[in-house]
C-alpha cells in the first residue's frame, strides 16, 4: 500500500490559492512559515530583494534547495535536479520554498520567471506521485494579492 498523498499548502493554509507555485502578500510571511513549519514543512528560503534576472535567481534557487550541478544556470537541469529532491532531502516529506521579494524576478524576466515558476508546478505535480509535497510561496508586492492575516483573530458573523 503507498504512503497517502501529503496536503497541498492551500489545504494547510486557508486562503491560499493555486497548487505548486502560490502567490502570497509580503505581509505573511511570518504566519506563512510558522504555519507551515507547525505543520511538519521543511522551510528553504529565497530573499529575492536582489534576484531580477535568471543569471542571479537560478542560482539562489539552486543553493536554497541545496541542488547540484548544473541547476543554477540550466533550466533542463534545473528540472531534473527537481525530480530528486526527495533523495536530498531524505528526512522530510514536505518541503516548501518561500521565495521572499518575487516581484524582483517576475518584473526583471517575466518570460523566464514563467518558464521557472512552470518546472516549479511541473515538480511539484511530479513530486506528489512520490508522495513528497514539494510546492513554492512567491511573496510578491503590488500584485493585488490579498493579506491572509493569519495572525489577526476573527469571530464568525458581521463586522459593526
Amino acid at each position: 500500500m503507498s504512503a497517502p498523498a501529503p496536503p497541498y499548502l492551500a489545504d494547510v493554509i486557508p486562503g491560499l490559492r493555486g497548487r505548486g507555485v502560490v502567490l502570497a502578500d509580503p505581509a505573511d510571511f511570518a504566519d506563512i512559515a510558522l504555519t507551515l513549519l507547525g505543520a511538519g514543512y521543511t522551510v528553504c528560503e529565497i530573499d529575492g530583494s536582489e534576484l531580477t534576472t535568471r543569471r542571479v535567481a537560478l542560482p539562489a534557487l539552486a543553493a536554497a534547495l541545496h541542488l547540484p550541478g548544473a541547476a543554477d544556470r540550466n533550466l533542463d537541469a534545473l528540472m531534473d535536479t527537481l525530480r530528486d529532491l526527495p533523495d536530498r532531502w531524505p528526512r522530510a516529506d514536505r518541503l516548501v520554498l518561500l521565495w521572499r521579494a518575487a516581484e524582483q524576478f517576475v518584473e526583471g524576466e517575466p518570460q523566464v520567471w514563467e518558464e521557472v515558476a512552470d518546472i516549479l508546478r511541473q515538480a511539484s505535480r511530479e513530486l506528489r506521485g512520490a508522495a513528497f509535497a514539494f510546492e513554492t510561496v512567491a511573496f510578491v508586492d503590488g500584485y493585488d494579492v490579498p493579506p491572509l492575516l493569519l495572525g489577526v483573530p476573527h469571530h464568525p458573523g458581521s463586522v459593526p
